[in-house]
């Protein structure tokens, strides 16, 4: 037993998640709980580990932990194999990198690349505020998460929302949204407390994509799931069924319509969830980490999304740990630390700052964008 402990120890110090030993599981964040996944399965000293988008929710630390932890295996001659949508993540450790298309794998080396067209960013207007938080305070039971925030999302921004692995940022997003109630302060949708609007006319304008998509499928077939959203808010005319027969087509579920939701791949699910969501044009987005298990066609599909709801006199707040991301498409980036704003400026300003104060591995990591 002892041993056994030892080795438990051990995996979560591998993985920067010693602090966590005495949490509940259903506590923890996605990135969290990545991280005691990954702990779970070094635990048993495997002699071949298949990883299944192992990246997926890490912050930047989280990922150079992970580079550390799959170089000194390799160097035990452990045998590693990792599925992974984000290269970048994984590029500097992999001996070889492989991709499977209709079956077939090819080298990455003799792939052609692909090229994305780079948007223009919105122009934000400043006098025109859509969602405030006024000193929002909140707490899971005795547990204070969300430390006296203010902030104001404005027309046409589009704002990356970051921060470390359990720093509040999916929090912040339900509060935002409407779905948590805060212990005190305000929650303003334009000048009015969101509070004191009807719930159904707040989810008509305000669209929140979950980190977790299963937790956001409620539907028997892909058809049912995408028009359900509609359905609910009483939006199921002629114009939004076309549009989301031609939203399922864009991103390749056109031929699916039938399916089980469940029965999709996590980036599919997560894909659907988003056109899901945005079938009745609402004017702000709040999406948390929608890039994970996302292709380099469907990052450009959800980058080109946000862009457009922004541009139509919208916004849209993005969790992500993707600093190529906030940089190309982003006016704004906030990043919080235990439940505070620690930083709030343009992008280029607060990845300046933050490799200043020491936070490095957001220059470090070279996420896909």
């Amino acid at each position: 037993l002892k041993a056994i402990e030892k080795l438990v120890e051990s995996s979560l110090f591998a993985v920067g998640a010693s602090h966590l030993h005495n949490r509940s599981t259903h506590t923890l964040s996605g990135g969290e709980k990545q991280r005691l996944a990954i702990a779970s399965m070094l635990s048993c000293q495997p002699k071949y580990l298949i990883l299944d988008e192992p990246s997926a929710s890490l912050d930047p630390k989280g990922i150079l932990l992970l580079r550390k932890i799959l170089s000194g295996l390799k160097d035990k001659n452990v045998g590693v194999l990792c599925i992974e949508h984000n290269i970048d993540a994984i590029r500097p450790i992999a001996n070889r990198i492989l991709s499977i298309s209709n079956g077939t794998i090819t080298d990455w080396n003799q792939m052609e690349e692909q090229t994305i067209t780079k948007p223009t960013k919105t122009t934000v207007q400043e006098n025109t505020p859509l969602l405030t938080l006024e000193r929002v305070n909140f707490s899971y039971g005795s547990t204070q998460v969300i430390h006296d925030i203010s902030l104001t999302i404005h027309q046409g921004e589009v704002i990356a929302l970051m921060g470390g692995n359990g720093s509040g940022k999916t929090t912040l997003v339900s509060l935002l949204g409407g779905l948590l109630e805060p212990d005190n302060g305000r929650v303003d949708f334009g000048r009015v407390a969101i509070s004191d609007i009807d719930r159904k006319e707040v989810a008509k304008r305000i669209s929140v994509v979950f980190q977790n998509p299963n937790h956001q499928i409620f539907e028997r077939t892909v058809w049912k799931e995408q028009i359900l959203t509609s359905e609910i808010l009483n939006e199921i005319h002629e114009a939004s069924i076309e549009r989301s027969t031609n939203l399922l087509n864009s991103v390749n579920l056109g031929t699916f319509l039938n399916r089980n939701p469940f029965s999709l791949s996590h980036g599919q699910k997560r894909t659907l969830n988003i056109t899901s969501s945005i079938a009745h044009v609402p004017s702000i987005l709040l999406l948390d980490e929608p890039f994970i298990g996302q292709d380099q066609e469907g990052r450009e599909f959800i980058s080109n999304i946000i862009v457009e709801t922004a541009s139509a006199n919208g916004a849209a707040l993005v969790v992500t740990h993707n600093p190529n991301f906030a940089k190309n498409y982003c006016n704004r980036v906030i990043f919080v630390e235990n439940g505070s704003i620690l930083l709030d400026g343009s992008p280029d300003s607060v990845l300046q700052r933050l490799e200043e104060i020491g936070h490095s591995e957001y220059s470090e990591i070279g996420v896909s964008s």
